[in-house]
């Protein structure tokens, strides 16, 4: 129940957030919250490749969303270190993504 109601306030949101405001505050935290969850999620995972593909995918949309999130809500050097660290773990799992789960 609390993880639909943190989607829905999640997806519900964004256009309403600003830097600053309490939409945005909650909006980061959840950012974090889903890449942290995602994260515990890759490591229980498994080791072959049919097992760990799915769960990168996943960490890989977190990632994107956080990274849209801290571009709509941070300001100043935190949003654009935030961003750029963000969208460089995508690509980097995305490149693990294409070199490994062709098909899987």
């Amino acid at each position: 129940m609390r993880i639909q109601l943190a989607a829905i306030l999640l997806v519900s949101a964004p256009a309403l957030a600003a830097p600053g405001d309490e939409a945005c505050k909650r909006d980061l935290f959840m950012a974090d919250a889903a890449i942290s969850g995602s994260f515990r999620n890759m490591e229980f995972s498994g080791a072959k490749p049919e097992q760990q593909c799915p769960g990168w995918r996943r960490h890989v949309e977190a990632l994107r969303k956080a990274s849209a999130t801290y571009g709509r809500c941070a300001v100043g050097p935190v949003k654009a270190g935030k961003t750029s660290e963000l969208n460089g773990s995508a690509a980097d799992f995305q490149r693990l993504i294409a070199e490994r789960c062709k098909g899987k």
